[in-house]
């Protein structure tokens, strides 16, 4: 037969099935059954039973440690029901009442303690057939977005946001925490955009029916587990990709924007250009990084800003010993809004607003004087809680500065002079009875007493009430004693409740105050990312790129971002145009073909944020897309091949990319016969090069491809410079104008250490083969000159074919111009 509680216990699980319940019993959260398997396992705490008669499993934590606990469960993806005792046990009848405040779940978190200084996004999709709506909610900061994307959108979305947790209608192939929603959990979208954002049509959002779908549910699931109102969520933004240069999955990884191959942070070029002082500065940063920009006009204006603090020194340092002062305002203002935030998030709050009025400087450029500008109207915030908030104190031990109540400045007075109070009185009614061993005392059973000792029994006043007889002694109580003792021991109870209402009424204060709260946080995080970017560009020797909208990409030695702070880099020259759109690029492993291809993404990227970029000079001819083919990978979970998933992405390459690309290929058709992948190779060339005309540079070890430059009208010949010496190959890693016709693998394998006989052998195999090239070629000619044999039509190809010097062209050519020759003869035949 279960318990009163356990029975409690078993209500509230069953409406809470799919998450841990953190059941609150006094000083503790408990767990039991299969739940406190899980907790036992996973934080490595003991599990024991909750008792003979009841052998429950049971684990539990520490209430004052709840947080710790709580990041760890979260982070390895767990929902967590927090039940706590809505009573006060002292004062409750029977069992106490308990319920769930709240589910935790990974993204739906607002405590500082949990998250870390970056976005902290619900992502929500709704799939119908091709098209994936979509909807980005951070609970912690305000931030929704929502849009409709394709398959390749959807999965660089996911890339850039990182959501901490996905709610789907289908199961999507990331390593992300997700739960599956039923259709119906969307079919009352338009009335829960309606009702939460108080607006009569949803067609002003501009956002398609499933951007919206995903929107609706991503309010819809945080409410249901923060069970709150949500207030602070007062804009639904959609995200309409045609403003943004597009930055794929596949380009995202390759070019190492925000994970490294090994999928940190770290050597990254987020991580690498990001000196925000501030989380509000580094998120914004993020975000510009996550979306370059089109529009010429906007980008100029956040250059203009870069570059004015770039001329001044003093004032940028200046501004970033203000921003050392300022917390999280974001998040701040959103625990405020949902009736969460501690002292220390007030006190953090004012001193932060204090430290903004700093910011107001004498700006020039447009983005800092109007950021600037809207720091404005906080005395009254910081002089509310400069007057109300003594320090990070739980309620009742003095959060309420003295001064702020009368009555609660009182109470303090009363439970702090008690004893003065008590020896005040026992002094007095010894001069009153004239008994000079009279004693007032204390007990937990009693309370207050007077104690007199039976010899002086016979000057007891009769307002004395006997309480208590001893063998040497009487206790008594009077009315006076009564109700100093009910004052005291009520004080304690009374500053609690007193202190509670007080700080409501605060934070109710400021709730009025979060719109202005957040236009500050805003201007914060705007002037603390333009400071990153020229705290960068001065200490790393950037410079103010021209961005407009011709078809050029121009680059004076140009640096990759990230190398050049690890190594002695090299820098190049890039001459993308009109004239020379294709770029086709040879030369051996190792030469850095791959990292040149990237630097010259990166510098686009950082320039259509905004920021300027590392190079001598540079012009870029605004970019709608960046594709990267480079590296190996396979999908074997779906069935793919490193090759299969070469040509998925190439595919969506060719069919996606637009003349105001850059496309960046590495190696196309490597990973299938030599011949299948020089036509793969050659064909792609011709159908980027005739048909969707982007920008384009293919790195290539086909040096058969070299021969395009005089084919095509725009593609040229570049190749990273190599020395040959008598020790091996010196790696120059200088971009020259030419082809380069051998691609020193051999030599390559050398350096890297491979034996010397592996080696040796090698060299003989090429020649092997080599000479078999040059065996087809002359069958071919032996074909082309039976065909021809006897046929006086033919006396002209003849001819062609007697000086057709083969010895000294590559096999691919000569083999092509004999099937041009077989082909005339064919026709005159």
């Amino acid at each position: 037969m279960a318990t009163p509680l356990m029975r409690q216990y078993h209500k509230i699980k069953a409406k809470y099935r799919d998450a841990i319940l953190f059941f609150r019993v006094g000083d503790f959260y408990e767990t039991f059954e299969e739940d406190a398997k899980i907790v036992s396992k996973e934080l490595n705490i003991v599990l024991t039973r909750r008792s003979k008669e009841e052998p429950v499993p049971m684990a539990g934590i520490p209430h004052h440690a709840l947080d710790a606990y709580l990041s760890r469960l979260v982070k390895k993806g767990y929902r967590v029901a927090i039940c706590e005792q809505l009573e006060d046990p002292k004062k409750a009848k029977g069992l106490v009442k308990r319920d769930v405040i709240r589910i935790v779940t990974p993204g739906t978190l607002i405590e500082d303690t949990l998250l870390t200084y970056d976005n902290n996004f619900l992502l929500s999709v709704y799939r119908k057939e091709e098209t994936y709506g979509f909807a980005a909610l951070d609970i912690s900061t305000g931030e929704f977005f929502a849009g409709e994307l394709d398959f390749y959108g959807i999965n660089g979305e996911i890339l850039r946001l990182s959501p901490a947790e996905i709610i789907s209608n289908v199961e999507l192939k990331v390593d992300v925490p997700q739960k599956i929603m039923p259709e119906e959990y969307y079919s009352d979208y338009e009335s829960l955009l309606k009702d939460h954002f108080k607006v009569a049509e949803i067609e002003g959002f501009g956002i398609g029916k499933y951007g919206l779908k995903a929107a609706a549910a991503a309010l819809k699931y945080a409410k249901e587990n923060t069970m709150s109102e949500l207030k602070n969520i007062t804009s639904l933004q959609g995200y309409f990709r045609d403003r943004f240069l597009i930055l794929d999955s596949t380009t995202l990884k390759n070019l190492e924007v925000f994970k490294n191959f090994l999928g940190e942070e770290r050597y990254t070029l987020f991580f690498t250009i990001n000196a925000c002082v501030t989380p509000m500065g580094s998120r914004l940063l993020k975000r510009w990084m996550q979306r370059p920009l089109k529009n010429v006009d906007e980008i100029e204006k956040r250059q203009d800003a870069v570059e004015e603090l770039t001329k001044k020194q003093m004032m940028l340092e200046s501004i970033r010993d203000v921003l050392s002062h300022i917390k999280d305002l974001e998040r701040i203002k959103t625990r405020i809004s949902l009736g969460r935030a501690r002292p220390k998030d007030l006190i953090a709050l004012k001193e932060g607003l204090k430290y903004a009025q700093d910011l107001k400087m004498n700006f020039e450029s447009k983005i800092l004087r109007e950021e600037s500008e809207k720091i404005e109207g906080l005395g009254k915030i910081v002089d509310l809680i400069e007057r109300s908030i003594a320090g990070d104190y739980p309620i009742g031990d003095g959060v309420i500065k003295r001064g702020y109540s009368r009555e609660l400045d009182s109470l303090r007075d009363l439970t702090l002079h008690a004893q003065d109070l008590i020896g005040k009185m026992e002094e007095r009614e010894r001069r009153r009875t004239g008994i000079k061993s009279l004693k007032i005392g204390y007990n937990d059973v009693m309370g207050y007493y007077i104690e007199v000792s039976k010899a002086n029994l016979s000057k007891v006043p009769d307002h004395y009430k006997r309480k208590q007889t001893l063998k040497n002694s009487e206790r008594f109580i009077t009315d006076e004693l009564k109700d100093l003792e009910y004052r005291i021991l009520s004080a304690k109870e009374k500053i609690n409740d007193i202190e509670q209402a007080l700080y409501e009424e605060i934070i109710e204060k400021l709730k009025g105050e979060t719109s202005r709260i957040a236009r500050v946080a805003e201007a914060i995080a705007h002037i603390d990312t333009i400071q990153s970017l020229a705290k960068v560009a001065l200490e790393w020797n950037y410079t103010r790129p021209i961005v407009d909208e011709s078809m050029d990409i121009a680059i004076k030695n140009g640096r990759h971002p990230v190398v050049e702070r690890y190594t002695d880099f090299v820098p190049n020259d890039t001459n993308i145009s009109g004239e020379a759109r294709f770029i086709m690029l040879t030369g051996p492993n190792m030469a850095g073909k791959s990292t040149y291809m990237r630097q010259v993404a990166l510098i686009t990227i950082l320039a259509q944020m905004g920021s300027f970029v590392p190079a001598d000079y540079a012009k870029i001819g605004v970019v709608d897309r960046i594709y990267t083919r480079v590296g190996a990978s396979d999908d074997i979970t779906r069935g793919r091949s490193t090759f299969m998933m070469e040509m998925v992405e190439l595919a969506n390459i060719l069919n996606t990319a637009t003349e105001r690309s850059l496309i960046l290929l590495d190696e196309i058709g490597r990973g299938t016969s030599t011949y299948d992948g020089l036509a793969i190779a050659w064909s792609i060339t011709e159908h980027i090069h005739n048909k969707i005309k982007a920008r384009t540079i293919f790195a290539t070890h086909y040096h058969h491809l070299i021969e395009l430059e005089n084919v095509l009208e725009n593609v040229r010949n570049y190749h990273i410079a190599v020395k040959e010496t008598p020790d091996g190959l010196v790696f120059v890693r200088k971009v020259m104008p030419g082809g380069m016709s051998k691609s020193y693998g051999i030599e390559v394998a050398k350096l890297a250490g491979v034996p010397e006989d592996v080696v040796k052998r090698a060299k003989n195999v090429l020649e092997m083969i080599e000479e078999e090239k040059v065996i087809e070629v002359r069958r071919g000619r032996r074909i082309v000159q039976t065909m021809l044999f006897g046929n006086s039509n033919c006396d002209e190809i003849l001819e062609e074919l007697k000086n057709l010097d083969i010895m000294n062209m590559t096999p691919l050519e000569a083999l092509n111009k004999l099937n041009e020759l077989k082909n005339r003869a064919s026709k005159l035949k």
